[in-house]
This record gives structure tokens, C-alpha cells and sequence, in this order.
């Protein structure tokens, strides 16, 4: 009976352990989620930005490579400002 009381006890302890375990991981996932959706959030950004760029690259009728130079400095300026 005591042996029986013993194993139940040692079941109950790594049962806690593994609860704890398990909060362990669920608030790191709850955090690599967060950093997901930002890094996300980030690289839409820079599509935007490169699809802008590609735009002012494939609509150049007039052959100013100078303003269109300016126009994907300013672009890369202002995503870096925002960042």
C-alpha cells in the first residue's frame, strides 16, 4: 500500500512539473507569435517599398536616371525614419 501512496505521489509531481513545463512553452510561443506578426508586419513594408521602386524603375519614359535615383533614395530614407 505505502509503495502504491509512493508511485501516485511521484505520478502527481511530474504531472506538476509537466504543467509547468507546458506554461513555460506556451508563454514563449505566445512571444514568438508576437515577434512573427511584426516581422511580418515588416517585410510587407519592404515589398511596398520595393514595389515602388520597381514601378519608378519600369515607368520611366523620360530616361532621367537622376530624379528616379532621388525618388528610391527618398523611399529607402523614409522606410528607414519609420524603422
Amino acid at each position: 500500500m505505502f509503495k502504491r501512496k509512493h508511485e501516485i505521489e511521484n505520478l502527481n509531481a511530474k504531472i506538476k512539473n509537466r504543467e509547468k513545463l507546458i506554461d513555460s512553452q506556451s508563454e514563449t510561443i505566445k512571444k514568438l507569435r508576437e515577434e512573427n506578426k511584426d516581422l511580418r508586419y515588416e517585410n510587407e513594408e519592404l515589398r511596398d517599398v520595393l514595389r515602388q521602386i520597381n514601378m519608378l524603375l519600369t515607368c520611366n519614359t523620360y530616361n532621367n536616371k537622376e530624379k528616379i535615383y532621388n525618388k528610391i533614395k527618398e523611399l529607402v530614407d523614409d522606410y528607414q525614419s519609420i524603422n
